[in-house]
């Protein structure tokens, strides 16, 4: 409210007025203005910058030359591990019934991180506690569930000694390997009976057409999740002491289509076709550690030959997919890196959709996707690939969280 000066009241002294008035002013006291009105809001706000629009499908970044040499050295490679593999089968035969648990474990791992996944697999047929997942059943059992931890999600693997079964043994999961999700009942987490007000409340949701997750989870009816493929090809070891253990294994969506699996929901393993593109491409993967992005934009690659478009329909292109492993969007410069990635696993990049027609840079134009920043989204709530963020994008410069705004909200003229 104004300060409001009478003639009436002689008290004021001039001096004290001259001292008051302005005062006043500074405390910010202000009169409205008969075309507008001054609204106080609390509001709670998450700032997040505006979303980069990545424009038009990256370009091929291999040249043909560089495929044809690269195509051919893994083809050298392949056929000298082939080689290796059949003069050396008899001589493992005879040695690797008798070499102790932990070296073959050692060796097993090291032709898995060398590529070689059937040297490998002779090594573990030349031991009798020795066995890959799917020939262990007589030894052990093998359960698979997948589980989130705030914002990354992996697989957790638990493996349990049958009855009767002594001394150490050894499980393999060679290159290749995948998950595939469960929807039998007997096979899903098991919830208790509803009780009765809860029982009503199902009866009245069928009317809408609605369920809760729980009830789906406690009929058994959980929705479609996607496969993931295993990023590493671990050794599981049970000391002879030692009932069963349980490790998480790093995975990559092998669906791009079906959205990402709840906390907790149950798998099997299987493998891929072998020498089809994504079993050879996991073979490379679990040879190295590379960047989550690049791996997972390469399984999309090669499983189902991801197209730009299908990309952007999801989002994509405005950072909306995020990886697994480390929750880190995924992006059209990424691709340059998956590129690399199937080449080096003996697929050729040059067919896939997902980069332009044009399969060469355009002179003058440089590595397409270089210099592109990745600003991130630290307000958002990200869940693996590929969900999109359940926050909608902010126009750039929006309020911070629990900011006091003054908002002007201008009449409308009369008539």
């Amino acid at each position: 409210m104004p300060f409001l000066i009478s003639s009436s009241r002689p008290s004021f002294s001039r001096p004290l007025l001259w001292l008051v008035v302005p005062l006043a002013l500074l405390a910010g006291c202000t009169t409205p203005d008969r075309d507008s009105t001054q609204v106080e809001a609390k509001l709670t706000y998450r700032y997040q910058p505006a979303p980069l629009v990545e424009s038009g499908a990256p370009r091929q970044p291999i040249t043909d030359a560089q495929v044809e040499v690269a195509l051919a050295a893994h083809a050298e490679r392949r056929a000298y591990e082939a080689e290796l593999v059949a003069s050396k089968s008899g001589a493992i035969s005879f040695r690797g019934a008798n070499l102790a648990l932990p070296e073959l474990v050692r060796r097993i791992r090291a032709c898995y991180a060398g590529g070689n996944r059937d040297l490998a697999a002779t090594w573990i047929d030349a031991h009798p506690s020795a066995r890959e997942w799917d020939q262990s059943a007589d030894l052990v059992s093998v359960e698979a569930r997948f589980v989130r931890s705030g914002r990354r999600g992996a697989l957790e693997l638990t493996v349990r000694r049958r009855s009767g079964v002594e001394g150490p043994l050894a499980v393999a999961f060679p290159p290749g390997t995948y998950a595939v999700a469960s929807p039998s009942p007997a096979t899903t987490p098991a919830l208790p009976e509803p009780g009765p007000l809860e029982f009503l409340t199902l009866l009245a949701d069928r009317g809408s057409g609605w369920t809760r997750p729980e009830s789906d989870r406690r009929w058994g009816h959980w929705p479609r999740a996607q496969d993931l493929a295993l990023l590493q090809a671990p050794v599981v070891v049970l000391r002879a002491d030692q009932d069963g253990t349980r490790i998480l294994v790093p995975v990559a969506c092998a669906d791009f289509d079906v959205f990402a699996p709840k906390h907790g929901r149950s798998y099997g393993l299987a493998r891929f076709e072998p020498n089809s593109p994504v079993d050879r491409l996991l073979v490379e993967l679990c040879c190295r550690a590379p960047d989550d992005r690049e791996a997972q934009l390469a399984v999309w690659m090669a499983h189902e030959d991801l197209a730009w478009g299908t990309f952007t329909r999801r989002d994509g292109h405005r950072g909306q997919i995020v990886t697994f492993e480390r929750s880190r969007p995924i992006r059209s410069r990424h691709a340059k890196g998956a590129a690399r990635l199937l080449l080096e696993a003996g697929v050729d990049p040059r067919p896939l959709q997902f980069f332009a027609p044009t399969l060469q840079p355009a002179p003058g134009e440089g590595t397409p996707g270089e210099g592109i920043p990745d600003p991130g989204v630290p307000g958002a709530e990200p869940a693996p690939a590929p969900w999109i963020s359940p926050l909608p994008l902010t126009p750039q410069g929006e309020f911070g969280e629990g900011e006091t705004v003054r908002l002007k909200r201008q009449r409308q003229p009369a008539g």
